[in-house]
């Protein structure tokens, strides 16, 4: 499918766990046919044991330098390939929903999890630990400040905030 010519070939997709991202990612390269990529399928080994920055850097080598892609995931950790993403996106889309809906997201998918989306490295089974739900709770605190700086970096980026899955039709419409 050739996608229009105003459409963004690569989609930069991240914000607080439990906010639906991987979803969202999954339908809309359904709906495109654009590569996708998920950061927690690369970035972890077995166990959800954090690979090195240098590591993930290298890893993402592999996938941001193609014509269109999109990249879902946080990686915080690897602050250099986040910016990296964000640098060479055409579109950055920052989930920031509110946290209950997300923590029982969390809890929902440790259960229902869609078998469609295969967004986990190797050996990483889906569960729920403190280190999850404190960061799913602090995650806008947290990353405030570095979402700024990198906005300020690159401040004629196509950044959309969603705090809402209606705000995303608008986006949707690039593609329709």
């Amino acid at each position: 499918m050739d996608l229009p010519k105003n459409s963004p070939k690569r989609i930069m997709i991240f914000g607080r766990p439990g906010s639906g991202k991987s979803t969202f990612a999954y339908e809309l390269h359904r709906k495109t046919q654009i590569p996708i990529f998920y950061v927690d399928k690369y970035f972890f080994g077995a166990n959800w044991k954090t690979k090195s920055p240098e590591e993930c850097f290298e890893i993402q080598q592999s996938f941001v330098h193609r014509p269109s892609w999109i990249i879902d995931g946080n990686s915080i950790s690897c602050p250099d390939s986040f910016e990296q993403r964000f640098a060479l996106a055409d579109s950055v889309i920052y989930f920031n929903f509110p946290r209950w809906p997300c923590l029982f997201r969390i809890l929902k998918r440790r259960f229902f999890r869609d078998k469609k989306i295969y967004d986990r490295a190797e050996g990483c089974r889906e569960s729920i630990s403190w280190g999850l739900l404190k960061f799913a709770w602090n995650y806008e605190a947290q990353l405030t400040p570095f979402i700024e700086k990198i906005r300020e970096r690159y401040p004629d980026k196509n950044f959309m905030e969603i705090k809402k899955m209606e705000n995303l039709d608008n986006f949707m419409k690039n593609f329709t």
